[in-house]
C-alpha cells in the first residue's frame, strides 16, 4: 500500500516538474522577443523614432559628403607624412546649435520654431567643427533626447575632422516626455578619444518649448526675398567695404555665403554681411548665396568702383 502511495506521489512530482518546465519555457519564449531583445536594441545604439543625418563640409569647401550618421570613412591622405607635417598641438572640437524647430512629415524638411506641437517630429541643427591646429582622429556622439520612447542615442565613429573641417548634423525625435519647457542635450566625442585643447565646449544644451498644438506649415511662406547692398559704392583702395543681405519670406534661420571680385570669398554662416579690402581701382562685383532650409537662392550685388 506505501508502495503505491510513494508511486502516486512521484508521478505527480514528475508531472509538476514537467508542468513548471513547460512554463518556464513559455515565459522564455514571451518575454525574450518581447522585452530583453528590444531593450538591448535600443539601448543607445539607435532611435525608434529619431533619426540622425549629417553633412560633411570641408575647410577648402571643395568637397562635400551626405552620409546616415557620418560614419568613420577612411581618409588614405591622412596618411602621408606631408599631410601630417602640417598639423601640430591638439585638435579642439566644437559643437554648436543652428536652429530648432519641426520636420515636415512630406518633404523631410526641418521648419525653425520658437515652439513645437507634442505631435510634431521635433528636430535640432547643429554643426560639429575642429576650430583645432590637429586632425581630430574618431570620435562618437552622444544624444540625449526628453523622448519617452528612447531617450539616448550614441552615433558610430565619425570621420576625423581637419582643423577648419566641420559637420552638420538634423537630429529628430518623437514623443516628448512632456509639454513645457524640456531640455536636450548633445556631446560630441564623450569617450574622450580626442585629445583636445579644451574639453568644455564638447557640450550643447538644447532647450525645447513642447506645446499641446501642432504646428504646421501652412503658416510659413516659402517665398524668399532677397536684396544686397554695401557700405560704400566709391570707396577708396585700403578702404573696409561691407557687403550685407536682407532677406524675407520663410521662416527661420538663413545661412549666407559670399563670393566676388578680388577674391572676395566667406564660407557659409548665419553672418549677413562680409568685410572686404580692395588693393586695386576699378569695377567690383559681389554675390550673395542664401540657404534656406536645404533650398539655394542667389542674389547678384549692385557693383561698386573703387577709386
Amino acid at each position: 500500500m506505501f508502495k503505491k502511495i510513494w508511486l502516486k506521489i512521484k508521478e505527480s512530482f514528475q508531472t509538476a516538474i514537467v508542468a513548471v518546465f513547460i512554463i518556464l519555457t513559455i515565459v522564455i519564449i514571451l518575454y525574450v522577443p518581447f522585452k530583453i531583445i528590444p531593450q538591448i536594441m535600443s539601448r543607445g545604439t539607435s532611435f525608434i523614432s529619431t533619426t540622425l543625418s549629417s553633412f560633411f563640409i570641408s575647410d577648402n569647401d571643395k568637397k562635400t559628403e551626405e552620409s546616415e550618421d557620418n560614419s568613420l570613412k577612411t581618409n588614405k591622405k591622412e596618411n602621408t607624412k606631408e599631410t601630417l607635417n602640417k598639423y601640430y598641438g591638439n585638435a579642439d572640437l566644437l559643437i554648436d546649435l543652428i536652429g530648432i524647430g519641426f520636420v515636415d512629415e512630406k518633404t523631410g524638411i526641418l521648419y525653425y520654431s520658437n515652439e513645437v506641437g507634442k505631435n510634431n517630429i521635433i528636430g535640432v541643427k547643429f554643426q560639429v567643427k575642429n576650430i583645432g591646429t590637429n586632425i581630430s582622429g574618431q570620435w562618437k556622439l552622444k544624444i540625449i533626447m526628453p523622448s519617452k520612447t528612447t531617450p539616448e542615442y550614441i552615433s558610430d565613429y565619425q570621420i576625423s575632422l581637419k582643423p577648419g573641417d566641420r559637420i552638420e548634423y538634423t537630429a529628430s525625435f518623437e514623443n516628448p516626455i512632456e509639454t513645457g519647457n524640456l531640455t536636450g542635450y548633445i556631446i560630441a566625442d564623450y569617450t574622450n578619444n580626442v585629445v583636445e585643447l579644451l574639453e568644455s565646449n564638447n557640450y550643447l544644451n538644447i532647450p525645447f518649448k513642447v506645446i499641446t498644438t501642432k504646428k504646421t506649415t501652412g503658416n510659413y511662406s516659402n517665398a524668399i526675398k532677397i536684396s544686397c547692398g554695401v557700405s560704400d559704392d566709391t570707396p577708396d583702395t585700403g578702404d573696409i567695404v561691407t557687403w550685407y543681405a536682407d532677406v524675407s519670406g520663410g521662416y527661420g534661420q538663413y545661412l549666407y555665403s559670399w563670393q566676388g571680385s578680388d577674391n572676395l570669398l566667406s564660407i557659409q554662416s548665419t553672418a549677413n554681411g562680409v568685410n572686404k579690402i580692395y588693393d586695386t581701382k576699378g569695377t567690383k562685383t559681389a554675390k550673395v548665396t542664401v540657404n534656406y532650409n536645404n533650398q539655394i537662392y542667389t542674389k547678384d550685388c549692385e557693383n561698386i568702383k573703387v577709386k
